[in-house]
């Protein structure tokens, strides 16, 4: 029996086959089982539990190898995302966005990112089935002048570990003295966490100065690098300005990426749940 498990979230099935691509990439790599979930949330008009169950069997007999186990309840998704670790013991959980649908649907990219961002685990976004599994050898994230987040090196970390994926870290050259002094006391944080681990990374400088959110720049850089997969930390709602109360969070932005690249969601909290491994 696994003691952890990557969490397939299958909304109202119509993004099954990309969500289960990726869960059963990342439940190979990290040797965790995998759980299907559906939540007959009232807010969207989805299937009855019932009806569900019978599609995730089917989909369970499509990934046997996997042993995939499967839950479908009643209730509000956002409560369930928020306890996967204690009612699931999930580690990551999968689920799929589509920028087409409609606004009042679980697929929505803004319906996501309201539902998981009380999630206190990593959860993957993708648009698109995983159709070549060796994209995920190159992984992509980002430093900034910002308190680096140990959580999203743990997350680089596992992919450079049991994937044996090359890590390209992306920034600015800060030109401010305050900021660049705190850009180098975050690089010396990682350097000194990845020497624990004997790994190591590709320093990539972004041209330019960073625009006011610089994320979309450093996705566009990572798939013109190859990479497969962005790992970002969402937008501490505690922290957020009036910019992004009115203009919007990075996290909005990049979900809808016209590259179809898969987004690992890390969202800023003390209790922020990892692998046993």
């Amino acid at each position: 029996m696994k003691d952890q498990f990557v969490i397939a979230c299958l909304g109202d099935f119509s993004m099954q086959k990309a969500v289960m691509s990726h869960a059963a990439f990342l439940s190979r790599m990290l040797g965790k089982g995998i759980i299907l979930l559906y939540v007959d949330d009232p807010r969207y008009k989805g299937i009855s539990t019932e009806s569900a169950e019978q599609r995730m069997l089917e989909i369970e007999a499509q990934h046997a190898d996997l042993h995939p186990a499967h839950v479908a309840m009643k209730g509000n998704i956002r409560e369930v995302v928020h306890a996967l670790p204690k009612l699931l013991n999930g580690v990551v959980a999968v689920v799929g966005t589509d920028t087409h649908a409609l606004r009042r649907t679980p697929t929505h990219p803004d319906s996501v990112l309201h539902d998981f961002a009380d999630c206190a685990i990593a959860y993957l976004a993708v648009q698109d089935q995983l159709t070549r599994p060796e994209s995920y050898l190159n992984v992509a994230y980002s430093v900034d002048f910002n308190r680096e987040s140990k959580d999203k090196l743990l997350w680089a970390s596992y992919f450079a570990r049991f994937n044996k994926s090359r890590l390209h870290m992306l920034h600015y050259d800060y030109k401010d003295d305050r900021l660049r002094q705190l850009f180098s006391n975050n690089i010396q944080f990682m350097d000194k966490f990845f020497r624990t681990l004997n790994l190591g990374y590709e320093d990539h400088v972004l041209s330019g100065r960073a625009p006011l959110f610089p994320e979309g720049r450093v996705l566009e850089e990572a798939k013109a690098l190859g990479c497969g997969l962005l790992i970002t930390l969402t937008t501490d709602v505690r922290k957020r300005d009036i910019i992004e109360w009115f203009a919007g969070t990075q996290e909005q932005r990049i979900i809808r990426n016209p590259l179809l690249m898969p987004i690992l969601f890390l969202n800023p909290r003390d209790d922020f749940y990892v692998l046993c491994d």
